[in-house]
């Protein structure tokens, strides 16, 4: 059996290199015998493609290969596990709280959600005791908008359009922080005893890894990780890495200084000068030991900094590793090289992009949305779901994402052509506009 979580972000020929592997390997036999687990949801968020346009993202889905696709036999999840999950902890006074919530992501994720009412002074006085009243009435009231327009919104059957669904939708009040927050406000917010924690104290670092901050942009998240590292207690330590080219580049090497290539910051790798304390949360960048879990984008508390090596603890056990500074190499470095990097291959992980931390379970997490436009398809839906408690969310933008009423608006955006099983026919693109032959 064969066993793939998040599909949807992964190109559609990555399925076919696979079977053409094991053909190969093992022959056309062996290989129809074999059973996948896909597991996947079409409305979180899409595959990569460098510069690509609706249509492209839309093509290479997993979904839009006519061959493959029809081989699947499809089951539907319709549970919201992390909803249930604080039902079953004593939370079933709030369940028609936690019930809107789960319907309310749906909306999101399905592009019917328009706007949330705004609601009047006098409830809005009301408190912190009627926070929560606040959250599902609002909720409320934007599904009950979005049910007369989930038939228009949804794709036409037979559609062969790749059609891009940008609404904008205002954000429920009580998850949202003042206007004219800055990051370091939802920093303090989302991880309150951060300046004060003690690296000793493996529950509250433990606590504070179970929090973590979402954005889009690379740029937000490294802004974000600086804060913190500074609001960390405790000496700091700067590891720095050796750059240089690849074998097959080196008649490059004197074109390409080490002076550039330590300027390379690639969300895959780690950076050139990395500050690390013991008790911060990181991120593993690369598959270590895939059967004891060490995998790319597990997280772990820093408990104790070497010359050459860092020791770690997984989060939640007592289970240690140490990391010395590997080899990471990459092509797509914005140069027409590839870059090989000796570092310890791990990141600061208090804030992460929303593609990065899709599928994690979070305890509480935060929201800073970024300028109108740099959203693509599914980030609102994905950065709204990993909590099940709509009150551990909490939300900042800049100033321009808020309205005349003080509300923070963002662009949903859903390419509802990945939301059916329609064929895609090859394209072209003229002044802007898709054409389909």
């Amino acid at each position: 059996m064969i066993v793939w979580d998040e599909a949807t972000m992964a190109h559609r020929q990555c399925f076919k290199a696979v079977v053409r592997s094991i053909v190969d390997e093992m022959g056309p036999e062996v290989a129809s015998q074999i059973t996948w687990l896909v597991c996947e949801d079409f409305r979180q968020v899409s595959a990569v493609i460098p510069k690509g346009s609706v249509a492209h993202i839309i093509r290479v889905s997993l979904r839009k290969s006519p061959l493959m696709w029809s081989r699947f036999t499809r089951m539907k999840l319709k549970t919201n596990m992390r909803v249930n999950t604080r039902e079953d902890v004593g939370q079933a006074e709030e369940a028609s709280l936690l019930d809107a919530i789960g319907i309310w992501l749906l909306g999101i994720g399905d592009g019917v959600i328009r706007s949330a009412v705004v609601l009047d002074a006098e409830e809005s006085s009301r408190g912190a005791s009627a926070q929560r009243f606040d959250l599902e009435t609002d909720m409320r009231k934007a599904l009950r908008l979005a049910s007369g327009l989930a038939r228009r919104r949804s794709p036409r059957p037979g559609s062969t359009a790749a059609e891009q669904c940008t609404t904008k939708i205002r954000i429920p009040r009580a998850m949202c922080l003042p206007k004219r927050i800055r990051m370091q406000k939802l920093l303090n917010s989302v991880f309150p005893d951060m300046s004060t924690v003690k690296p000793t104290d493996a529950a509250a670092l433990d606590a504070m890894g179970e929090r973590m901050i979402l954005t889009a942009l690379n740029k937000d998240v490294r802004d974000l990780n600086e804060l913190a590292i500074d609001e960390v207690p405790g000496e700091a330590r700067t590891y720095y890495s050796i750059d240089t080219v690849t074998n097959e580049d080196m008649e490059l090497v004197e074109v390409y200084k080490i002076e550039l290539l330590n300027t390379v910051d690639h969300s895959a790798m780690p950076t050139h000068a990395m500050v690390f304390k013991v008790g911060m949360t990181v991120m593993l960048l690369r598959n270590l030991a895939a059967q004891n879990g060490d995998c790319n984008g597990t997280r772990y508390i820093v408990t104790r900094l070497g010359d050459n090596v860092i020791e770690l603890r997984q989060i939640g056990t007592n289970r240690r590793i140490l990391i010395p500074k590997l080899d990471v190499s990459t092509s797509d470095c914005g140069l027409p090289i590839k870059l090989k990097r000796r570092q310890i291959p791990i990141r600061v992980a208090f804030a992460a992009t929303m593609n990065k931390a899709q599928g994690a379970t979070l305890k509480r997490h935060g929201l800073w949305l970024p300028q109108p436009g740099d959203l693509g398809h599914g980030q609102v839906y994905v950065e709204a779901s990993p909590v099940g408690d709509p009150q551990e969310i909490i939300v900042g933008a800049p100033v321009a994402n808020n309205d005349e009423a003080g509300f923070v608006v963002t662009d949903n955006v859903v390419f509802t052509q990945l939301l059916n099983d329609d064929a895609v026919y090859p394209c072209c693109v003229r002044a802007g506009r898709i054409i389909f032959s």
